[in-house]
């Protein structure tokens, strides 16, 4: 498939794309995406082509960990990354029912914190869509059939640029890519949940997370949409398929959505937080 030419001006088609998501939010630019290459960004391709990037984000996401556990740390940056790249994506999906092309050539990063939290995501430009996009002719934007293969574009972009990294991670930490390729496809369901509920299009990202995450590939875990409603409260959550093995660090506990929590024990968490909410709520305005 031939790809998109880069197109970093504002009248791009992905620019406009990003335009329709800023004004969403009121002109702010929530998800921290930006096309060109910015000063001082790291090109996602020089991460694992010099290794010294590398080695540095594996050092600081294991730093986190607390107990020097690198298969920890490795988890933690290829989930990170993950959700990075795919909350961008999710994002210029349901604004535009366009993706960005993002082989690591095409993409750079910022972390502004100084640890290896990914801040920023900034896209050459160029972008798939659908046939019948408005913009179809542009050389920025290559378009295909339907949605369906446009959520299979998005599958091979993502696994196109994780999969160095992902190799390179397993190979630093000794974590098994089968783990680490599970890790990253959880982030990737993750992002159409956690952005649905923000932006307050749930239907329609969970149709299509659902139809991606039954796509071939491994990043293919499957969606598991849901909402867990008790004591009150209506948890929209999915079923994990990967484990960051957090819980394996002093004071840690498993994740709400990790495969190793029992739905008792869940409700259990949402039992604990109704109650903690009427004590707060009890505590503000007392009787």
């Amino acid at each position: 498939m031939d790809r998109p030419a880069p197109a970093s001006h504002d009248d791009a088609p992905l620019a406009e794309t990003l335009a329709a998501a800023r004004a969403h939010f009121g002109g702010h630019d929530v998800l921290g995406t930006r096309l060109g290459a910015p000063a001082g960004w790291l090109r996602a391709g020089e991460i694992v082509r010099t290794r010294a990037p590398l080695d540095d984000l594996l050092a600081k996401a294991t730093a986190t960990t607390g107990g020097g556990r690198a298969d920890i740390g490795g988890t933690l940056l290829a989930e990170g990354y993950a959700f990075a790249l795919a909350l961008r994506a999710v994002g210029t999906l349901l604004f535009g029912t366009r993706i960005p092309a993002m082989a690591p050539g095409e993409v750079a990063l910022e972390f502004a914190g100084g640890d290896a939290t990914i801040t920023g995501v900034a896209f050459a430009g160029g972008a798939y869509g659908v046939a019948g996009d408005e913009r179809e002719g542009d050389p920025a934007l290559v378009v295909v059939a339907d949605e369906d293969a446009l959520l299979a574009r998005l599958h091979a972009e993502m696994e196109g640029h994780l999969a160095p990294l992902l190799e390179a991670i397993g190979a630093a930490t000794g974590r098994p890519q089968r783990a680490l390729w599970r890790s990253a496809g959880d982030r990737l369901g993750g992002a159409f949940l956690w952005l649905g509920e923000v932006v307050g299009m749930r239907e329609r990202a969970w149709d299509l997370g659902s139809r991606c995450m039954q796509a071939g590939g491994p990043l293919a875990v499957g969606a598991g949409y849901r909402v867990l409603d008790h004591a009150g409260i209506a948890e929209p959550t999915r079923d994990r398929r990967g484990c960051c093995l957090i819980y394996r660090i002093a004071g840690n506990d498993t994740c709400f959505t990790c495969p190793l929590t029992a739905e008792r024990e869940r409700r259990a968490r949402l039992e604990a937080r109704a109650a903690a909410a009427a004590a707060a709520a009890t505590a503000a305005h007392p009787a």
